[in-house]
């Protein structure tokens, strides 16, 4: 290898030189003079303090980037489960332990240590993280609080509000209360902190939106409730129904109670007959299909519409007149409906409950005790043996109490509607209250509820429905409806059916029913009876189909057809619908949504197909045909699909 001849002898040595005389030094300047005499120019001490405190800052950011990253990553995953967390409480069901283990264990991971809070503290940009992990502490103190009440309330409540325990009810009431204020202010901080270090993910911020939305909406409702049950009286109206003779809200009314709520303890529930407030109801001209078998709109048949709040409403109305026509003035917060489904599981549950009469009732003679005493002493007896039982409810039986009670609701073996309008918010808002499903301007989906009404001689059917549903490639939606039932009873079953679509749905063509026409027995106007407003607007929509008889009118919010059917002891009919729903605009990857809710006490099942239109299939089926089916149709059902470009 062949070197620079001004090189040293390394090769890894290149042109080293004897130093140069810095610039601006006198002559005589050697290695040897004293350093302080070296003058640097200005301009250059300052480029040099730049640099060294550019690779400060630099080295800064690169550990505080990391930090703040990690303090991100720790962030993010605990506030994301805290609203989870949130969520659960909010939506419940839910594990009281599970939940609570699992707000212990990030309240246990998000404390910084003090040298950690002195460090945030001094940097401008970081000083509210603190702020932040304090948010989430507290907000993870708060959940566990409010998870411990409210299994408090799931253990006690009952026992309190049946038991004379009404004073410590309310307390408890009121501390939940407070503690979902906590939670929604604290959430809010912590949601706005999160937001601001791009901690919260827009799946975690959008539930967040929506549970907090919910949560104001409980505590709403909870002030309500507690102002409700703070009364020195109130009163809530229950109505027993009869679901062997259909009504399109539920059964025929049977019986209702005055349930006395004071201080927060129920202190009473008086049964009585329906038919005893008749002779103080008005003459109220009865819904068309009605006027068949009877001349006025009885208190009993008025639970007439699908939709219970609007039946609800109707009876409570008419009730507190009749009552005040009767010399009796209670204004009702309330109505409860109870199918016999209630009454059955009741008594499973709780069974051999002892009466005051000396009597014992069970599962096996509910039946023969209730010909025995007579239906109304029947009631009252048992409403008073279960109060008394209330204060000793096993453990074991209010867990199986609860369980039953929810099936009620999901099956609408009970029905809630409260005159107060947050009260009244929630119960829809879960379900629990019997309205029918309301969509949204724009809905992209179909819709079926099939109800009956029992003219004359009540029913022991069940109908079998087959729903095949095609959508075209322009967005229209063609619908075949197979309904086929059974007569099980022993006498002759006549039906008013109503099916109830989307609004704007037209109709087709109805084969199979029975051709009938009503025909007024007398003229109402001349005869001083009053026409129902609701009603009225109702059939003043009405159009009947001149070959089938069929009729196609207008209910808020959806579109309905009706017919008759009329089935011998024994036979089965099957009646087939055609019609067309409103058409929608194909968007690939679009939400369709299928909903189907039938009326309290029915027994049905459901048979669902629907066919994409050509060069499109359904994301969940991986095929052009989504199938459902039911052999025990819920109240109400919710398919949510996704068509696809195939």
């Amino acid at each position: 290898m062949s070197l620079n001849k001004r090189s040293n002898n390394e090769p890894s040595i290149n042109d080293i030189r004897k130093p140069e005389k810095p610039r601006g030094l006198k002559d005589g300047w050697s290695r040897k003079s004293d350093l302080s005499s070296i003058h640097v120019p200005r301009s250059d001490r300052g480029l040099r303090m730049l640099a060294a405190l550019g690779a400060v800052v630099v080295i800064v950011a690169i550990l505080g980037g990391g930090y703040l990253f990690l303090l991100r990553e720790e962030a993010t995953k605990s506030t994301n489960s805290l609203f989870e967390s949130l969520s659960s409480m909010v939506y419940g069901p839910f594990s009281p332990e599970n939940s609570v283990q699992s707000v212990q264990s990030v309240g246990q991971s998000i404390a910084p240590s003090g040298y950690e809070v002195s460090l945030l503290n001094a940097i401008p940009l970081l000083k509210n993280v603190p702020v932040g992990f304090s948010d989430m502490q507290k907000f993870a103190d708060v959940m566990i609080q409010t998870q411990a009440s409210l299994a408090q309330l799931r253990s006690t409540g009952m026992d309190l509000f049946i038991g004379g325990g009404g004073s410590q009810l309310l307390s408890q009431l009121e501390n939940i209360d407070a503690d979902f204020k906590n939670i929604s202010a604290v959430g809010d901080s912590l949601r706005n902190l999160a937001a601001e270090f791009n901690a919260l993910t827009p799946d975690a911020a959008n539930s967040y939106f929506s549970t907090g939305s919910d949560l104001q909406r409980e505590t709403d409702a909870l002030d309500s409730m507690i102002a409700l049950l703070q009364q020195p009286s109130s009163h809530v109206l229950l109505l027993f129904e009869n679901t062997n003779i259909e009504r399109p809200g539920g059964g025929r009314i049977t019986a209702y109670a005055d349930a006395t709520i004071t201080n927060g303890s129920l202190t009473g529930i008086t049964v009585n007959d329906i038919n005893s407030l008749q002779a103080y109801d008005q003459k109220l001209m009865p819904p068309l299909q009605l006027q068949t078998v009877e001349t006025s709109w009885k208190l009993r048949d008025s639970d007439w519409f699908f939709d219970f709040p609007t039946s609800a409403a109707k009876i409570l109305s008419r009730v507190q007149n009749a009552e005040s026509a009767e010399g009796v003035q209670e204004q009702y917060s309330g109505v409860i409906a109870l199918s016999p489904q209630v009454i059955q599981d009741l008594v499973d549950v709780l069974g051999p409950i002892q009466l005051p009469d000396g009597g014992k009732v069970t599962a096996v003679n509910l039946d023969s005790e209730e010909t025995n005493l007579g239906y109304i002493p029947f009631l009252n007896q048992l409403m008073s043996a279960l109060q008394e039982r209330a204060a000793n409810f096993s453990g074991d039986e209010k867990s199986n109490l609860l369980a039953v009670a929810s099936d009620w609701m999901s099956n609408r073996d009970v029905r809630l509607y409260f005159t107060d309008s947050k009260i009244e918010s929630l119960v829809n808002t879960y379900d629990a209250g019997g309205q029918t499903y309301q969509t949204a301007s724009g809905y992209v989906g179909d819709y079926l509820a099939v109800v009956h009404t029992d003219i004359g001689n009540g029913s022991l059917s069940k109908d079998s429905l087959s729903l095949r549903t095609t959508v075209e490639t322009d967005g229209t939606i063609d619908n075949n409806l197979d309904i086929t039932r059974v007569n099980n009873s022993d006498s002759l079953n006549q039906e008013y059916f109503q099916i109830i679509v989307p609004s704007g749905s037209q109709l087709i063509s109805v084969i199979g029913n029975t051709h009938n026409t009503v025909t007024p027995s007398i003229n109402y106007k001349h005869s001083g009876y009053l026409e129902d407003q609701d009603v009225s607007s109702t059939e003043a929509t009405r159009e009947v189909d001149p070959d089938s008889l069929a009729e196609s009118y207008n209910i808020p919010g959806k579109a309905v057809f009706g017919f008759w059917l009329t089935l011998l002891p024994g036979i089965t009919s099957t009646v087939s619908v055609t019609y067309d729903s409103p058409q929608i605009k194909l968007v690939n990857g679009e939400n369709y949504q299928f909903v189907a809710e039938r009326q309290p006490g029915e027994n049905a099942s459901l048979i669902y197909s629907i066919q994409a239109p050509q060069g499109w299939q359904w994301q969940q089926a991986k095929d052009s045909t989504y199938l459902y089916s039911s052999t025990d149709l819920p109240a109400r059902t919710v398919l949510n699909l996704n068509l696809i470009k195939s």
